[in-house]
């Protein structure tokens, strides 16, 4: 995933996100608070779309990679072509050392725990949250958004409590469900993905 924050002389800004599926969805939540803090308009797109049309990028362009795995073939291609424009480039990524760790000018990484499945629940969160404190980060020396950070900050705060209790009613309904189909021969599940 990449998030392209243009900074140029006449002041104008945007931003621009890349990602890929399931990261894609981060970027949609995350996207809507860097906007509120930042007033930098946000767009998101796939990454191998972004490779596929090379968009325009500049020297004074930050772009962030996000990743789970650090090893995105589609976000690497991506940084590849940030760092030919010699673009200030930040990764958040999961995996220390990993390939977009190492290629990029700095870093977040989540310390999520090792990936169980491809969606991992963890990760998606602990990006979430990473790209939340990097929106609040950027706009810490603007006054006029003190009110909405200091909101923002009490939420995370709040945010174990909630995902315990969360956890908790989870395990009743399944132990409930569970107890419902113990005595059956078999179960037919649908799915997607």
């Amino acid at each position: 995933m990449l998030l392209v924050v243009i900074r140029e002389t006449n002041h104008r800004r945007g931003s621009r996100h890349n990602s890929l599926p399931l990261a894609f969805f981060f970027f949609f939540l995350g996207a809507k608070v860097v906007e509120e803090l930042t007033d930098v308009p946000v767009s998101v797109e796939l990454a191998s779309d972004f490779n596929d049309r090379k968009c325009p990028l500049f020297r004074s362009d930050t772009c962030v990679f996000v990743s789970q795995s650090g090893e995105t073939k589609d976000t690497l291609e991506s940084l590849s072509y940030a760092r030919g424009v010699d673009a200030v480039t930040v990764g958040v990524v999961n995996v220390v050392g990993s390939e977009i760790s190492r290629q990029t000018s700095c870093g977040i990484h989540l310390n999520a725990g090792s990936e169980i499945g491809v969606a991992s629940t963890k990760a998606y969160t602990s990006q979430i949250v990473a790209l939340v404190m990097f929106a609040l980060q950027l706009s810490h020396d603007r006054n006029s958004k003190d009110a909405r950070r200091q909101e923002i900050l009490a939420a995370l705060h709040e945010m174990p409590c909630q995902i315990e209790s969360s956890i908790k009613r989870i395990d009743e309904v399944t132990r409930r469900l569970a107890k419902s189909l113990e005595q059956s021969t078999s179960i037919l599940l649908s799915g997607r993905g």
